[in-house]
């Protein structure tokens, strides 16, 4: 492994002071998300609703553009590589994924259920990088592979999965499971291998951005880095609390970014280099309540969006005036 300097070099772009503040009707813990283009960021409070905001410009804030309301609370949600499509599951007792169009105008048509109401609790979904397909988890040991029409196109029996990735190649599926297991699924050449079993429950798994490594976290254990290629762990990241999860996390814009930031019980961000175990950089909330998820914009490294328990959204930006570390 190379060697890490003691003083990393030191940058401007990192966002560094609140540009924008504003609060979403619900209650938390809330999570939030960029779109891959950076242009819309959406909210999902503990509601009936997910809201869309879309930054505008000539002010350079964000502004309600949609929300999207559902008959329960949603679970989760996901952007679609292509920034058209959300997709959305339920809570456990509808078993129902919801495909959400994101158009210039709001019609029925913008919120469709994409498929049939599955029999099984629902505990993970991801994208596949074509937006034309996904993968769901269930409790009951099965994993789908649907299209966006809702056809069945492939299933995996006996593998309880908590969370759930697809790898940059389109095809192998990255999972964990209920006996602390992180996996790896090629539907095409039907193969599974376990490259990990940890003594702990893995809670969630976060691809860094040159797909070698993987953040994940373990309860009552914190976050480690995973390398996918040798299958081992390579290091145990400090300060950050047992419970906490690497979905939670996000990671600096480029391709090759060995930064990530995670949110505090204080409401701060810290900025981690992957090749420390120690946070670098602390980035202070005045308001201080618990940070409860954190999005970096993929495409601007000098923005980032965080989001405190109580579903105040905080924008970040950087500031020249202070000089930042990467």
């Amino acid at each position: 492994m190379p060697m890490v300097p003691s003083v990393l070099t030191i940058r401007s772009d990192i966002p560094s002071s609140i540009i924008q503040r504003f609060e979403v009707p619900g209650t938390g813990p809330p999570t939030i998300a960029f779109s891959n283009n950076g242009q819309f960021l959406a909210i999902k409070p503990m509601s009936f609703a997910i809201h869309v905001f879309r930054i505008d410009t000539k002010i350079n804030k964000f502004v309600e553009y949609k929300t999207f309301n559902f008959d329960a609370v949603p679970l989760s949600f996901k952007w679609s590589p292509d920034d058209t499509k959300l997709l959305v599951t339920l809570s456990p007792s509808r078993y129902l994924i919801y495909v959400c169009k994101l158009q210039d105008k709001s019609t029925v048509s913008d919120v469709v259920i994409q498929t049939p109401s599955l029999t099984e609790e629902i505990t993970c979904v991801a994208w596949f990088p074509d937006s034309l397909h996904y993968v769901v988890g269930t409790n009951e040991g099965i994993i789908y592979i649907f299209d966006i029409y809702g056809h069945t196109i492939d299933k995996l029996k006996n593998y309880r999965s908590m969370d759930i990735n697809v790898l940059k190649d389109g095809e192998t599926i990255l999972f964990t499971d209920n006996l602390n297991r992180l996996l790896l699924w090629n539907p095409r050449t039907h193969d599974i291998v376990t490259i990990l079993q940890s003594n702990s429950f893995i809670t969630s798994v976060l691809l860094c951005p040159n797909g070698e490594n993987a953040l994940i976290s373990c309860i009552n254990e914190g976050i480690f880095l995973f390398n996918l290629r040798y299958k081992s762990i390579v290091r145990h990241f400090y300060g950050i609390v047992s419970n906490y999860q690497a979905s939670q996390c996000s990671f600096y814009p480029l391709e090759n970014s060995k930064l990530f930031a995670v949110g505090d019980q204080m409401g701060s961000i810290n900025i981690y280099h992957i090749d420390k175990s120690p946070p670098i950089h602390n980035l202070r909330n005045t308001l201080q309540h618990p940070c409860s998820a954190i999005a970096w914009n993929p495409t601007d490294p000098t923005m980032l969006a965080s989001v405190t328990i109580d579903c105040i959204v905080n924008i970040w930006q950087s500031n020249n005036q202070h000089p930042r570390f990467i």
